[in-house]
């Protein structure tokens, strides 16, 4: 079964539970266009989130296809985003498929993605708070 620690760095005199919270769960994200274009990223796992999401300048970038506006947000404050088709890959876990992207703010932030429950779906994520470890599997 093909596994990967998406553990955070450890940050000297930092507790691995405090980092991990502070942090989160990473793990290698490649997003390809119907081109050959692709970019390499690190993806917050978010399972708070249904779609995976990259910052929107990117999809540009990468010339990734449009194929619709979604309302993203809470209830009362929505905000019309565009989904991409976009290839996307998790390399340690040898999952590779067609899917879709939101393209978002993230430029400038802390995350190069978030990494939703559509590509997840076929994984089990194991997240141990007490230890801050975060395991990915296939």
């Amino acid at each position: 079964m093909p596994t990967h620690i998406c553990s955070p760095p450890v940050r000297p005199g930092v507790p691995r539970s405090i980092c991990l919270i502070e942090d989160g769960g990473l793990v290698p994200l490649t997003v390809r266009s119907d081109f050959g274009a692709e970019a390499k990223l690190q993806a917050l796992i978010d399972t708070g989130s249904q779609y995976t999401v990259i910052d929107e300048d990117l999809a540009k970038q990468l010339q990734l296809v449009p194929l619709r506006q979604e309302p993203i947000g809470s209830v009362n404050q929505p905000t019309l985003l565009t989904v991409y088709r976009a290839e996307l890959e998790i390399p340690p876990l040898g999952i590779r498929e067609l899917g879709e992207v939101l393209g978002g703010r993230l430029a400038g932030g802390k995350r190069e993605a978030l990494l939703g429950r559509e590509q997840l779906r076929e994984c089990r994520l194991d997240y141990d708070g007490p230890s801050g470890n975060v395991t990915l599997m296939r």
